[in-house]
């Protein structure tokens, strides 16, 4: 999970500084792994509101608001991905 937020961290970082070509690279390579976590997860409600904050993030990418999907990714999933590795 901490290799998982690293990344995650690098891709905010890469969105606020507008390199969303090189962030969108790396969010494909760990959209796998990170779907791989929350499947794995027993506690149900966490998972959905995982799976709500997902979905707000493919919102702001549809919408190009890649400081929004920055934000979401950064005060919300992963926030939400470190309560996993608290189960």
């Amino acid at each position: 999970m901490k290799d998982l937020i690293e990344v995650l961290n690098k891709i905010i970082e890469l969105l606020y500084q507008e390199e969303v070509k090189t962030a969108y690279n790396f969010l494909i390579r760990c959209l796998p792994i990170m779907s791989g976590y929350i499947s794995d997860m027993e506690d149900q409600d966490l998972q959905k509101e995982i799976m709500g904050s997902l979905e707000e993030a493919v919102t702001a990418m549809e919408n190009n608001d890649y400081t929004l999907l920055a934000d979401i990714m950064q005060y919300d999933l992963i926030e939400k991905l470190e309560q996993i590795g608290e189960e």
